[in-house]
This record gives C-alpha cells, structure tokens and sequence, in this order.
C-alpha cells in the first residue's frame, strides 16, 4: 500500500518525516480505520479527523483503543501518526476502557459497537482482500468514498 493510499496520511495531521508510519503501522490504522468506517457508516476522513460529533468520537475512541492493543504503537507515537497529541490517544482509551467494564446500560451501545468493530478488524487482518472488497478501493481513493451502511 502506498503512503497515499494510507489513512495515516498528511491530510489529517503535520506528519514529520521522523513520525511517518512504517508499512505495517499503516496496515493497522488503515484496517482499524475500515472496519470502523464499514460498521458505522461514517466516513474514513471524519473519524481520524477532528469533529467532535458523538458517534464520530466513539469510533475514534475505538480506532484508538484497537490500534494501541495491536502493540504496534506507543500512545506518543499513535498521535503523531494521526496528528494528534498523546494526551487525546490516552483519554480515548481510558474512556473505552471505563465504557467497557461499566455495567450502565447507556454504553450497551458503545459494548456493541466495539465487538462488531474488534471482530470485523480481525477479519481484515486475517483477509486483506475482504477489506479491499468491502470499501471498493481503487486507485487515488480520497478515503470518503464508503458504500452506504447496509
């Protein structure tokens, strides 16, 4: 996958060319990133983005917090990849851990989500293909060219 083609890319944030992500470090945010944009119906751009709408930031808070279990990256490295400070990366778990041990039904939701967005992320890592099938990839795609959510 070339740089362009990566969800971790200029267009979101001041990417030094020290904090570039490597091949596989692209890999998982651009999978964590699909399979969120693919449960959600929402586009890749606004979740690594910066709007503030709620489902926007639940599937970032889950982008973060699946992208930080692959051991791939450190919570420093995570935001100067998506161009975000450290601090956003660490709330963003922290909230996705608190919302996943609290028994309030309000996050029966948030649980839910989180599962089907682990579970599709597995698939994609498993099969690549399945995710350039699901997003219709092709070549210079701006990355808000999702099929509508089925």
């Amino acid at each position: 996958m070339s740089e362009e083609e990566s969800y971790a890319q200029k267009k979101w944030g001041k990417v030094g060319v020290r904090d570039r992500p490597n091949e596989r470090e692209k890999e998982v945010i651009d999978r964590v990133v699909a399979a969120a944009a693919i449960e959600t119906g929402i586009a890749p751009a606004n979740i690594v983005g910066r709007r503030r709408l709620e489902a926007y930031i639940d599937a970032r808070f889950i982008m973060y917090d699946l992208c930080m279990k692959s051991a791939v990256f450190s919570q420093s490295h995570l935001g100067r990849c998506l161009g975000k400070h450290h601090g956003a990366i660490w709330n963003g778990t922290c909230q996705v851990g608190f919302r996943l041990k609290s028994d309030e039904s309000a996050f029966k939701k948030f649980r839910d989500l989180h599962d089907r967005i682990e579970r599709r992320y597995e698939a994609y890592e498993s099969d690549p293909e399945r995710m350039v099938q699901e997003l219709s990839i092709y070549d210079g795609r701006q990355g808000d060219d999702l099929p509508p959510k089925a």
